[in-house]
């Protein structure tokens, strides 16, 4: 009777364990759903690209492309705006809990006199970046393309380094994408076609790109992204391109 009781009890054991683990299992599989869905809530931070100046800001057209629902985009952006403008709204950001920050051209206008890159310089950055990769949020941040005056290269090959520290930050290449413009044009693809794409096709003007060229950045970011998660993301595939069909630079099937 006493071994028949042990057992009984065992069993009771077993039987609680085995309701406790069940009933854990749907929030776990559901905590763990909610951190593989990369575009639930966008913050996108920067200055006038990312304030849609001349056309959608990239950040927003993927956004849109990934269905975030139009409450769960966040921008914060205004044209001229170098990143100090924004330290102000970073506690705002880490509250709103989002889970992508495009920052396309949060430093376009950091180093616009920048002949080296300084100590102090490099823990602003280094700590401005801490702060937004704390948010849990992946940092899709742009670096510095030939747009910016004087040189650029040192902060280029800073963010690089930090990239390789901060796991969820990516940083976009934004300078090889504006320099394979020039001067021949770079090849995209269209649905079923290339198109060779010069600068006049995708920029408004010297520095904002067009509904075109920010539809070509907006697929580089997704490209990128879907390289880093790819269990992270249920891709609709690229934007489709606003190309008229009749475009002189198709470079065939």
């Amino acid at each position: 009777m006493r071994h028949s009781r042990g057992t009984s009890h065992g069993r009771s054991v077993g039987t609680v364990l085995l309701v406790v683990l069940c009933l854990a299992l749907p929030a776990s599989a559901a905590s763990t759903q909610q951190e593989r869905r990369l575009f639930e809530s966008v913050v996108i931070l920067g200055a006038s690209v990312s304030a849609n100046e001349r056309a959608p800001s990239p950040g927003l057209l993927l956004a849109r492309h990934m269905g975030v629902a139009e409450e769960r985009i966040f921008i914060f952006a205004e044209g001229g705006a170098p990143s100090a403008r924004h330290l102000a709204l970073l506690d705002r950001i880490e509250r709103l809990r989002p889970t992508l920050i495009v920052a396309l051209d949060l430093l376009y206008h950091d180093f616009k006199a920048s002949l080296f890159l300084t100590g102090k310089k490099k823990r602003y950055l280094r700590d401005y970046i801490a702060r937004l990769h704390s948010t849990g949020a992946v940092v899709a941040l742009g670096n510095l393309p030939g747009l910016v005056l004087l040189r650029h290269e040192h902060v280029n090959r800073y963010l690089d380094e930090l990239a390789a520290e901060f796991p969820n930050l990516i940083v976009l290449d934004v300078r090889h994408l504006i320099g394979g413009l020039e001067p021949y044009g770079m090849l995209v693809r269209d649905g079923t076609r290339q198109v060779r794409l010069t600068r006049k096709d995708v920029f408004a003007d010297r520095v904002h790109p067009n509904l075109l060229g920010s539809t070509v950045m907006a697929n580089y970011i997704l490209e990128r992204l879907e390289q880093r998660y790819p269990g992270r993301i249920e891709s609709n595939g690229p934007l489709p391109l606003p190309i008229d069909k009749t475009l002189s630079h198709c470079a065939g099937q």
